[in-house]
């Protein structure tokens, strides 16, 4: 068995641990907060969340018997279009910056980040009817 560790200054909330988990031993609660519950330990030997997690945020290392759950919280930023919570500041800050400068100059700059995948979608498909409709 290992304990889990999490640096919660370089966490931002991406669950891309939680995906990778094979055993599904990371759980999280969403609302208007995200919450991310990590197990003291881990009986897997795998290092599948350590390796999936770009931030560093994870390590594994020898057991603390008694430790308790590590719980993080984020507040989740709402969707301009339909105000459901969906991404946290970190991860923001963190899209903003991994996107090309070239890129970040277009009709509507960077603005389309503040919207949730399913109103991003919409926005397209509503984009792509239009210019359709104009040839």
């Amino acid at each position: 068995m290992r304990s889990l560790f999490v640096d919660e200054r370089r966490c931002i909330g991406c669950l891309a641990c939680k995906e990778s988990c094979p055993e599904g031993k990371i759980r999280i609660m969403d609302d208007e907060v995200r919450e991310i519950i990590f197990p003291s330990t881990c009986g897997n030997d795998c290092t599948i969340c350590e390796e999936a997690c770009q931030e560093k945020a994870i390590s594994l290392g020898d057991e603390r018997p008694g430790a308790p759950e590590i719980t993080l919280r984020f507040h989740l930023i709402p969707c301009e279009d339909c105000l459901r919570g969906f991404i946290t500041e970190p991860m923001l800050e963190r899209l903003k910056a991994s996107i090309p400068r070239d890129l970040q100059i277009d009709s509507s700059g960077l603005s389309w980040l503040r919207l949730c995948p399913s109103c991003r979608r919409a926005l397209e498909r509503e984009r792509m009817a239009a210019s359709h409709l104009r040839r």
